[in-house]
């Protein structure tokens, strides 16, 4: 009976062992398939435990940070250098050639992914200016670049990210619990992202984005700190900086839908310093052929090259700005690519010249009826085109020499009069301004009246400041019989 007992006993324990053996194929084979079936994870090749973690941001590095000229702003340029040269490293090749020359923009960290698209339709470098205003935005640049970095390196290899934030550190102030928060959810957003996920889909969801807006605003330390210490820096430009904008206001149905829907730079609780932005990503450009964009503007092909070429043929002392015809195209339809595409959009309603609807008289010098009249011709001279004299409210974006091209006053902030003061000047300065023929820009979107509540109050403030610059231009350039009407 023991015998037998014994032998029962070894069987049972063979058994299990056989069991044990099989799950653990069972299992491999469980994963395996789950691994062809989900692949490229963002999680597989960073693990969750191991993702970057922006609890808190570094407030005494912060304090080191150069400063802008007004003490109100502190800058990290480079942040997230361009990846060409690693990658080329990396993968054991010579470092790409591109064309020599850049693509400049502003954002919020809620327009990285539309930046992206830009920058993917342009085959030179670039150079991205971004506005940290709270702890939120700083987590949810760092978390939206590392996944760009992992995920799609190519689409941002040739590009520089530059971060730019408020000097006053009480707004990276938070409670360490909700610090936690905001990092913990979107590190679990992100972690679970698919690398083939296209990139109109990488939003964290609407409760997500919602839930950590609120946390972040709810608990930084006394805006009103701000307030107070920015009011004579203000003061001094004659405009109404003070007046901020709530991007929390009960009227902005932000708040339900992702930020690619409705949010935009200008609909932000401080002041968006557009101008100084603009200066940043420009003065960091490597090369000296520049265009300087919105970061919603989409380039047409080819356009880098040609603006390389232009540069690179132009007298380095001639004055000139080579303008890029801007459109806007219906929101959900493909962006032409090309002349041939966008005129056909154009014929069939899906396009049409920038502002419009909103300010047509701001484009109209562009002269859109003579551009349409040139035949569509990818061969032709990239400085083919024509020109026309600047006049007041032309709003042109043009490529031009970043070594003496005058810089953007950077009095200017959120909405009204910014890009104007700056191509007034180009006027001034005696700059010719020569259409390209073949090339654009296109806002995916067409624009409509109403962009944010304090739209009218701010465009008066930078109206009032715009009089006063136009004055000063008179002494900058004595004797110069340009003007700016």
């Amino acid at each position: 009976t023991q015998t037998h007992a014994q032998t029962r006993a070894r069987e049972v324990a063979m058994v299990a062992v056989r069991l044990r053996k099989d799950l653990v194929l069972i299992l491999a084979w469980f994963l395996l398939a789950l691994e062809l079936m989900v692949p490229n994870m963002y999680a597989k090749n960073m693990p969750h435990s191991h993702l970057p973690r922006y609890d808190l941001l570094d407030t005494a590095a912060l304090l080191e940070l150069p400063r802008d000229a007004s003490g109100e702003y502190a800058i990290q340029t480079f942040k997230y250098p361009a990846l060409y040269k690693k990658l080329a490293e990396m993968e054991g090749r010579q470092q790409p050639t591109a064309p020599d020359a850049t693509l400049a923009t502003h954002l919020t960290p809620d327009h990285l992914l539309e930046a992206v698209e830009a920058f993917s339709r342009w085959d030179g470098y670039g150079s991205a200016a971004i506005f940290i205003a709270n702890l939120f935005e700083y987590a949810l640049a760092c978390h939206t670049l590392d996944f760009l970095v992992q995920c799609f390196p190519d689409k941002i290899a040739r590009v520089d990210f530059h971060f730019v934030f408020l000097s006053n550190i009480t707004h990276y102030h938070t409670h360490p619990e909700h610090a936690k928060s905001i990092s913990t959810n979107l590190v679990n957003y992100f972690a679970f992202l698919s690398c083939g996920t296209p990139l109109d889909s990488v939003h964290p969801p609407r409760d997500v984005w919602r839930g950590l807006r609120a946390s972040s605003n709810q608990h930084t330390d006394s805006i009103d700190t701000h307030k107070s210490l920015t009011a004579d820096t203000d003061a001094n430009t004659n405009t109404n900086h003070n007046e901020h904008i709530d991007r929390r206001s009960s009227e902005d149905s932000s708040q339900e839908a992702l930020p690619s829907d409705t949010t935009n730079n200008y609909a932000h609780t401080l002041p968006y310093p557009n101008n100084f932005l603009r200066n940043v990503a420009l003065e960091a450009a490597h090369t000296d052929a520049i265009l300087v964009i919105d970061a919603d503007m989409l380039p047409s092909t080819s356009l880098a090259a040609h603006a390389a070429a232009l540069i690179a043929r132009t007298d380095p002392e001639e004055k000139v700005a080579f303008v890029v015809p801007a459109f806007e195209g219906r929101l959900g339809l493909p962006a032409p690519a090309n002349k041939e595409e966008l005129l056909r959009a154009m014929e069939s309603n899906n396009a049409q010249p920038f502002y419009f609807d909103v300010c047509a008289k701001c484009q109209n010098t562009t002269n859109f009826l003579r551009w349409a009249s040139i035949a569509p011709d990818t061969a032709a001279d990239p400085d083919s085109g024509y020109d026309v004299m600047w006049r007041d409210p032309w709003e042109p974006l043009y490529i031009a020499r970043k070594s003496n091209m005058p810089r953007y006053d950077e009095r200017f902030k959120q909405y009204g009069f910014n890009r104007i003061s700056q191509a007034c000047e180009l006027h001034i300065a005696g700059y010719r301004f020569h259409v390209l023929a073949q090339h654009f820009l296109i806002h995916p979107g067409f624009k409509v009246s109403s962009f944010h509540p304090s739209k009218e109050r701010e465009q008066y403030a930078n109206k009032m400041l715009f009089r006063a610059f136009k004055q000063e231009l008179k002494e900058k350039y004595p004797g110069v019989r340009r003007r700016c009407y």
